[in-house]
């Protein structure tokens, strides 16, 4: 069949196959040099073909190489950004809407670029909500030493019949959640998908028992203060939202609150810089999320505030802590131990970006009409507590 093409001209390349090379840079080295001659001007043929098909070639590229496409010819570069805006609607990492200056490309490879998101999950345990990412968070992005963390509040698993996985039901009272708990003689016996309610200890199971990818056992759970595991370990992470986190902890060293003599506590200092204190549960499906994605273990060193709320056995209000606990010479490696701290110098506060930007002065000044719901105060959901 004779082709419709055009004829080569005078100065275009032509593409010749590629010849066996040993190594995998001197491979990708060689395709690249390739994708140049054929994102040439002077590569007549691609000139002629409908944007469709164009985009339909280059989706089989990886990011890389669609880089190096788009850097060396504008013929390209309307049909990469489609094939981008493809790849967002697949991995369900939708903007809100794109500011000026950003398009689906950047909004993928440059603002967030070690994103946890919708993909991550459902590779890793099942299917969850798609939530479209806040525009301030675009806006402000890349934020060097932060990382976007989708939290679902549900994650739907699918178990075969095999399996001792089971919701118990017992648990969700008292504004908390059922707990997911193997318990093969209560078991049903057939195949069946589960919405498990993400919480502490959900997440640690699931992370423990569900993982479909293939990773060495190193978590062991979650231990800790009598406390903080029954008000806290059950509650839920709300609504599925995104979280722009802080990786590392604020304020080391600091009380949470600030003093009467003019020591500022790490509340202020994330205030001072536009955050706010992350609540437990999102900061735990932060670290084992990127724990899972990267295979590092979380950081051992200090005590991680959040702004869930633990009272101890005489009422006093304190910050359900964290701590990364390394075993030695043991398998699994690490445990998570929950517990409350005051002020000591092994103490830091995960700190996020507010999903809402902070209100001008003057709207700030407005009084405001607070409702307590029956879910706002469910344990570990208040804010306030001493140091």
């Amino acid at each position: 069949m004779a082709s419709n093409l055009p004829p080569l001209g005078p100065n275009s390349h032509s593409v010749s196959p590629p010849t066996p090379l040993n190594s995998d840079a001197s491979q990708r080295s060689s395709k690249r040099r390739v994708i140049c001659r054929m994102a040439s001007p002077s590569f007549a043929p691609f000139s002629f073909l409908p944007n469709e098909l164009t985009c339909n070639i280059l989706s089989f590229l990886e990011d890389p190489d669609l880089r190096v496409a788009g850097a060396v010819s504008r013929l390209f570069r309307l049909s990469i950004e489609a094939v981008y805006e493809d790849r967002c609607q697949n991995r369900r990492f939708i903007p809100e809407s794109l500011p000026l200056g950003v398009n689906y490309k950047k909004f993928l490879l440059d603002q967030f670029p070690d994103a946890i998101g919708g993909d991550f999950f459902r590779e890793c345990f099942g299917e969850v909500d798609t939530v479209r990412v806040p525009r301030n968070f675009i806006e402000m992005a890349p934020r060097p030493g932060f990382k976007l963390v989708l939290i679902p509040e549900y994650i739907t698993i699918t178990v075969d019949a095999n399996s001792p996985l089971m919701l118990d039901e017992t648990t969700a009272v008292n504004g908390k959640k059922a707990r997911l708990i193997e318990a093969p003689e209560m078991a049903p016996g057939l195949s069946r998908k589960i919405k498990v309610p993400v919480t502490p200890n959900n997440y640690a199971m699931l992370t423990q028992v569900c993982l479909k990818k293939n990773l060495p056992l190193q978590f062991g759970g979650i231990l800790g203060d009598p406390s903080v595991f029954d008000q806290n370990a059950d509650v839920g992470v709300g609504p599925s939202h995104w979280s722009y986190q802080k990786k590392d902890v604020i304020g080391l060293g600091k009380p949470y609150c600030s003093q009467p003599d003019g020591e500022k506590g790490q509340v202020e200092m994330a205030n001072n810089e536009g955050l706010e204190i992350v609540p437990l549960g999102d900061r735990i499906v932060f670290d084992l999320s990127s724990y899972i994605k990267s295979g590092k273990i979380p950081q051992r060193a200090h005590f991680e505030r959040t702004s869930t709320v633990v009272r101890s056995n005489d009422g006093t209000p304190w910050q359900a802590s964290m701590f990364w606990w390394r075993l030695s010479n043991s398998n699994p490696v690490f445990r998570l131990f929950l517990t409350f701290v005051g002020h000591n110098n092994l103490s830091g506060a995960a700190a996020q970006v507010p999903a809402v930007p902070a209100a001008p002065d003057f709207l700030q000044a407005i009084p405001r009409i607070s409702v307590l719901t029956h879910e706002n105060a469910a344990p570990g959901r208040d804010n306030a507590a001493p140091n």
